[in-house]
């Protein structure tokens, strides 16, 4: 396993499914809020067709993607059960294997609570340098920097 391997599966991409986008979003906040994710991503609207209780279902349901350290993996699923409407809640954790560096880096500094403001900062204008994703939507920016734009 090369370096850049071993780096990239200290992170985790965890797949979640709720019921509305009120609740994902409730969810979302609470994990970025709680340092468990860097980010969460909120696709709203998607149809989901699964095997529930002896029948088939057909719902709309919305999907949640986190970014996280693999530190973070087994608390942020706690949390996600524990404020899950779903009495079996969809909650799986993916390896990371291969990433942009900076990229992965800003993962492990933003999903720790150690990270101190400054940081975050450099974090936040090193991923900008490097254009790893378009400011309107990046994950790098709070909801009053998106509205300054």
């Amino acid at each position: 396993m090369t370096q850049k391997q071993k780096s990239a599966s200290l992170y985790r991409f965890i797949y979640i499914t709720a019921s509305t986008e009120l609740e994902a979003e409730t969810i979302a906040r609470r994990l970025v809020e709680n340092r468990l994710a860097a980010c969460v991503n909120i696709f709203p609207k998607v149809r989901s067709i699964y095997y529930w209780e002896g029948k088939i279902e057909d719902d709309s349901e919305v999907v949640i993607i986190a970014k996280t350290t693999v530190e973070n993996e087994k608390a942020l699923i706690e949390e996600v059960v524990k404020l899950h409407s779903y009495e079996c809640p969809c909650v799986i954790s993916l390896p990371i294997e291969n990433g942009a560096p900076d990229f992965l880096k800003w993962i492990g500094n933003a999903a720790s609570a150690q990270e101190s403001s400054t940081n975050r900062k450099v974090s936040f204008a090193r991923c900008q340098e490097t254009s790893l994703s378009r400011p309107e939507t990046g994950p790098f920016l709070s909801e009053t920097e998106r509205q300054k734009m």
